[in-house]
């Protein structure tokens, strides 16, 4: 009969806080590179975006316009 040894590691839990600040653009521009959108939401009433990113990140713009060039997709 074999017997199977089973190692199990406890690990840590660390906590965070979040800190609310506000960044100029290439601050924003330089913590975003490399990173996904898990979730985006538009609030039109207040012509607001919320963003989050994979590493928990929270963003909330604020804006008059927004100007994008889409490319389109090949199928």
């Amino acid at each position: 009969m074999e017997q199977v040894c089973e190692v199990r590691q406890e690990l840590q839990q660390v906590g965070h806080q979040h800190i609310r600040k506000i960044m100029d653009i290439q601050a924003l521009c330089h913590h975003i590179v490399g990173k996904t959108i898990v979730e985006a939401e538009a609030y039109y009433e207040n012509s607001q975006l919320n963003i989050t990113l994979n590493d928990g990140t929270y963003i909330e713009i604020t804006c008059d316009s927004v100007y994008s060039e889409v490319p389109e997709l090949d199928d």
